[in-house]
């Protein structure tokens, strides 16, 4: 219930037409500066409301289709690549999530840090990340369209603040 208060609060310093805009997208963070007060009491109820909070409307992460990709043969040697190039990757669950007998299997490097200015202080948080996606054919001969949910929370904890780092 306070989360949604808090929501209320921040969207009611928008204009509503503003809600309306084609590239609302493209726009970012469209309400005033970010307390870091409510930053944090949001972190405590939802990392996702917190994120969105600093970082407004746009991408949280992109998909890399590895099916179209060229130059790999598996997702186990674009996490190498990754590496070896220094990115660091997500290895909660395993740095390779899914597996063929699901139909999918994902691997994400942890998203970047970036400082933001909140009305108290500059902090850094985090910022969007990059997930690579292997489908495999279904029992029909087509790839798998859906996600696996176990797979996707462990993905989704790419932006988590408390994340380890490997």
């Amino acid at each position: 219930m306070k989360l949604q208060k808090t929501i209320d609060v921040v969207l009611n310093q928008v204009q509503p037409n503003t809600f309306n805009a084609k590239d609302l997208i493209l726009k970012g963070r469209v309400w005033p500066k970010p307390s870091l007060k409510i930053y944090q009491e949001l972190l405590e109820e939802s990392e996702y409301a917190a994120w969105m909070y600093v970082n407004g409307f746009c991408s949280n992460h992109f998909t890399v289709d590895v099916n179209k990709l060229k130059s790999f043969e598996s997702l186990a040697q674009i996490n190498e690549f990754l590496q070896t190039n220094g990115f660091k990757l997500n290895s909660s669950g395993g740095k390779i999530k899914g597996n063929p007998s699901l139909f999918l299997e994902q691997s994400s490097i942890l998203a970047d840090e970036i400082e933001v200015e909140f009305k108290e202080k500059v902090k850094k948080v985090t910022s969007c990340y990059y997930e690579f996606a292997l489908r495999y054919p279904t029992g029909e001969g087509n790839l798998f369209t859906g996600f696996i949910a176990n797979s996707a929370d462990k993905i989704f904890e790419s932006t988590n603040v408390n994340r380890r780092r490997n």
